[in-house]
């Protein structure tokens, strides 16, 4: 535990898990899954309902942004993968780097680097380009919760860009 955050176990034994905003029903096969939370509410998961709402970054290659490091679970995914060539992490919360990064940074080396700030405020060098940019800083999905927003700010930067959840926001700026 490191301030409000924590990573624990999530016992499912029926397909679902009552959070702070009531049950949540969901395709999730029994068994143990990891979780973070702050306090009742859960910000991610490594259970496969999680995989299909990353589809879209899973094949990403060159070197990545990710903006949210969650549970670092694809961020551990795209650094299996020998195409890619690095990732760059903006964490606003420093206790959920505190509690996730060290074992990422570990194994993975200079090939990972966490930066703690802010993503809609973080400056990178002039002339800083990435290969993709996966954004996810959402707990929950709304009608105006800055998504496209984010995009565009990154868009200078990036040259092919997803943001959670992927059913619904996919783009590839034209170059």
């Amino acid at each position: 535990m490191s301030g409000g955050w924590i990573v624990d176990r999530w016992d499912v034994t029926d397909g679902s898990y009552d959070g702070e905003d009531g049950p949540i029903v969901a395709s999730v096969p029994d068994g143990f899954w990891r979780r973070l939370r702050c306090g009742r509410d859960a910000w991610m998961t490594d259970a496969p309902l999680e995989w299909v709402q990353h589809w879209a970054a899973l094949g990403a290659t060159g070197r990545i942004l990710a903006n949210g490091l969650g549970l670092g679970v694809i961020v551990d995914w795209w650094l299996q993968d020998p195409a890619v060539e690095h990732v760059d992490v903006v964490e606003l919360e420093l206790d959920v780097i505190d509690l996730v990064a060290a074992h990422l940074v570990a194994r993975w080396g200079d090939r990972l680097t966490v930066h703690h700030g802010d993503a809609w405020t973080f400056d990178w060098p002039p002339g800083t380009r990435f290969d993709f940019a996966w954004h996810d800083i959402w707990r929950t999905c709304g009608a105006d919760d800055g998504r496209a927003a984010l995009m565009a700010r990154h868009a200078t930067v990036a040259a092919a860009q997803a943001c959670w959840p992927t059913q619904t926001f996919l783009c590839r700026p034209q170059a």
